[in-house]
C-alpha cells in the first residue's frame, strides 16, 4: 500500500487538489510561520508543501514505508529543512 497510495483516483485527485487551496489559503493568514508539524504525514505530500510556507516542517508517521517515501520526496521541499520521524508503535 506504501508504494500505491501516492498514485490516486481522479476523485481522490481533487479532494487532494482542494486540501491543497485550503491549505495555503490558511496559511497565508498567519503571521508566525517558523514551524509546521504535520502528524500523520504519510508520504508526505503535504510536509513538501508546508516546507515551501515554514523555516522548519517536521512529519511523523506510524509507518516505516510511508516515511521511507516521503524521505525520498525530501528534495521536493526547496532546500528547506524537513524531518520525517516515525512515530513507535506499541
Amino acid at each position: 500500500m506504501d508504494q500505491t497510495y501516492g498514485s490516486a483516483s481522479i476523485g481522490t485527485n481533487m479532494a487532494m487538489r482542494f486540501e491543497e487551496k485550503l491549505l495555503h489559503h490558511t496559511i497565508s493568514n498567519m503571521n508566525e510561520k517558523s514551524l509546521a508539524i504535520d502528524i500523520g504525514c504519510g508520504t508526505g505530500r503535504h510536509t513538501v508543501e508546508l516546507a515551501g510556507l515554514f523555516q522548519k516542517t517536521i512529519g511523523y508517521d506510524f509507518s516505516r514505508g510511508m516515511i521511507d517515501i516521503a524521505d525520498e520526496k525530501r528534495g521536493g521541499a526547496g532546500g528547506k529543512e524537513t524531518v520525517r520521524r516515525r512515530i513507535p508503535c506499541p
